[in-house]
């Protein structure tokens, strides 16, 4: 047998045993060895075998009550290793090109730093629309529809924090709305029921943003996506065709960072709060 011939047909005891962990994957807390079987396609003598040496490894355990299966620390030290090797800025290339393309609207990936949004990646559309943002610059948090999205997800304090260093360029009608935190929390708490936030002239008479978040692994804020065009553009409309296609690259990114969710990439989804260690199956 030549390398490269052995090289294409791999260990398939070290697939097997993969097939036999991926069988936990949306599974219950414990799994009975009978289930295991039948979602990996196995017979149940040859799931146990496997599953005897991913006990001895540390990446199974069976509990001593009811005999079931349940992923061990080995596991978790595997996934969260993943996750923290994950780029979510580089990921996102591919997902704004595309993004871009389908809806031939400007589209930007924003990240937080130490005093706020940045923005991160940005893949412009051929449009006669001039945008006030480069790569590295720095967003305010409550007149960019990609701040708001911050504003609904992060703690409270963080954002306390922001407004404040950003207090002096704040425009007026930003400063009055401050100093009604009923209207501020009613704002939010749309934004986080429609997964999206809309704001027009932001930064710019004439542009207008639509955002949506982004979830790591863990259930928290990783990145917000937005879409940047001019009036009569972008339809605000979270069932809207714009809408759900910027929903879809948020959720296909969330996807790809480790974040779990029961509906499929373009459909609206029920979105963690801030802080929450959430992830929905």
């Amino acid at each position: 047998m030549s390398d490269q011939a052995g090289r294409l047909r791999g260990v398939l005891a070290a697939e097997v045993a993969l097939q036999v962990l991926g069988a936990f994957i949306g599974s219950p807390p414990l799994v009975a060895l009978k289930a295991l079987g039948e979602r990996s396609d196995m017979h149940p003598a040859k799931v146990h075998r496997y599953l005897t040496s991913l006990c001895r490894c540390g990446f199974v355990r069976q509990d001593p009550q009811t005999g079931r299966y349940q992923l061990s620390d080995g596991t978790v030290t595997l996934g969260l290793a993943a996750m923290e090797s994950l780029d979510p800025v580089a990921m996102s290339r591919p997902i704004l090109r595309a993004l871009r393309e389908t809806t031939q609207l400007s589209a930007s990936l924003a990240i937080w730093d130490a005093g706020g949004p940045v923005v991160a990646l940005q893949d412009t559309a051929p449009a006669p629309l001039t945008l006030s943002t480069n790569v590295g610059s720095s967003l305010p948090l409550l007149s960019t529809s990609a701040g708001w999205i911050f504003c609904a997800w992060l703690p409270q304090v963080t954002i306390n924090r922001a407004i404040h260093r950003q207090e002096s360029l704040l425009p007026t009608e930003v400063r009055e709305l401050l100093r009604q935190p009923e209207r501020m929390e009613k704002t939010l708490a749309t934004i986080r029921r429609d997964g999206l936030a809309h704001l027009e002239g932001q930064m710019s008479s004439n542009v207008h943003g639509l955002s949506a978040p982004v979830f790591d692994g863990s259930g928290h804020l990783a990145c917000v996506i937005s879409l940047l065009g001019g009036v009569g553009q972008i339809d605000p409309n979270p069932k809207g065709v714009i809408a759900r296609a910027l929903t879809g690259a948020a959720v296909g990114l969330s996807t790809e960072l480790g974040w779990h969710t029961q509906f499929a990439p373009g459909d609206l989804f029920e979105l963690p709060r801030a802080g929450a260690n959430k992830r929905q199956r």
